[in-house]
């Protein structure tokens, strides 16, 4: 049998881990690990406001949504006939409990309540209960936009 040299305990310290390089690429694993799970996260909360972030904002974080993805159209001089006015003080307003001109029994935003908004309704079903999907020429809202505006809805559509 083949002696095995034990190497000679140290009083009252725990033994080293063993090192090299198999000992690395296990750390080194373990905090990519840990890298992407945090960046995977992140990922997953809106942009423009996160439920954590607390209350959604519509200055903050509706206008540019509406300013970038419906303006081209739904601003004077657009080529739709339903008019958001985002050019100068755009205000809530001018949608919540105002009806749709395209479905009567729906209201353009009804504070509270994301799916009894036709606003919210046009960019986030497809197809919507009536007409085409918004934006009709791009691509759709991201899921950060639409976890916004669907937040800022629920909390009210405050004019905030």
């Amino acid at each position: 049998m083949r002696k095995t040299k034990n190497p000679a305990p140290t009083a009252g310290k725990p033994p080293l881990p063993s090192s090299g390089p198999r000992g690395f690429m296990l750390n080194a694993g373990a905090l990519f690990s840990l890298w992407f799970s945090l960046v995977s996260c992140s990922l997953l909360l809106p942009e423009t406001g996160s439920p954590d972030a607390g209350v959604i904002s519509f200055d903050k974080d509706i206008v540019p949504i509406f300013k970038t993805n419906c303006s081209g159209c739904h601003d004077p001089g657009g080529s739709s006939g339903i008019l958001l006015n985002l050019t100068e003080d755009p205000q809530p307003s001018q949608w919540i409990n105002q009806p749709s001109l395209e479905l009567a029994d729906i209201v353009l935003i009804k504070p509270g309540s994301a799916m009894d908004s036709m606003i919210y309704l046009k960019v986030a079903t497809d197809p919507p209960p009536v007409g085409d999907r918004m934006p009709r020429f791009a691509p759709p809202l991201t899921q950060p936009e639409l976890d916004a505006l669907r937040l800022w809805i629920e909390q009210g559509a405050l004019d905030n």
